[in-house]
């Protein structure tokens, strides 16, 4: 077991401490509550740097990380989007769209990624910057509700963490296709449908 992934797992042990916290003080109002869900959170998304930056200075990347850590995200973001657009939470909601789209792009990239295993053996689409800023565009829409700012803010900042998602999506399922093209020239070209001799 690497550093890495033991920050990782730490991580996804602060989940369901974070959703604790804010659905008590849904129930209680309580403001220690919500500053407990903001610390955890903010917590939680501090060290989904740290635990990259861990594998790659020390050379830790393995492949239950490289499951885990887009994993610990993507719970974390969710969970916390489903609790704040609630329009039972005592704070400001979010607007609901940025929930549907983040699980509309999450589920599309996990059935894809499931696709091109099957028809590929294994995608080489790798994170890329797109889809960082807009996990990293949610995380700071959701800290921004949780610190109790103004609307105005948080509806920005959800405006762009939506656009983000979108676009994001557009990208990978864009690579998606391309790699899925590219096997398929692959196989038909392949040593089977040539002649005697391979000519």
């Amino acid at each position: 077991m690497t550093t890495a992934n033991v920050i990782t797992l730490g991580r996804l042990a602060l989940i369901p401490v974070f959703v604790v916290a804010l659905e008590s003080h849904r129930r209680t109002g309580q403001e220690w509550e919500r500053w407990t869900a903001l610390v955890v959170f903010a917590v939680a998304s501090l060290l989904d740097g740290v635990d990259g930056w861990v594998a790659r200075r020390f050379n830790q990347r393995t492949e239950i990380g490289a499951f885990l850590d887009p994993l610990a995200d993507k719970l974390l973001v969710v969970s916390a989007l489903a609790l704040l657009t609630s329009k039972q939470s005592r704070l400001v909601h979010l607007p609901s769209f940025l929930l549907g789209f983040a699980v509309l792009r999450d589920s599309l990239l996990a059935l894809g990624f499931i696709g091109l295993r099957w028809a590929t053996g294994g995608p080489q689409i790798h994170p890329h910057w797109l889809g960082k800023v807009a996990t990293l565009t949610q995380m700071a829409a959701i800290a921004w509700t949780l610190a109790a700012l103004s609307a105005s803010g948080q509806f920005v900042l959800a405006v762009l963490a939506t656009a983000l998602t979108v676009v994001s999506g557009l990208w990978y399922l864009g690579k998606g296709l391309e790699q899925a093209r590219e096997s398929g020239k692959q196989r038909r070209s392949g040593p089977w449908l040539k002649g005697p001799g391979g000519k």
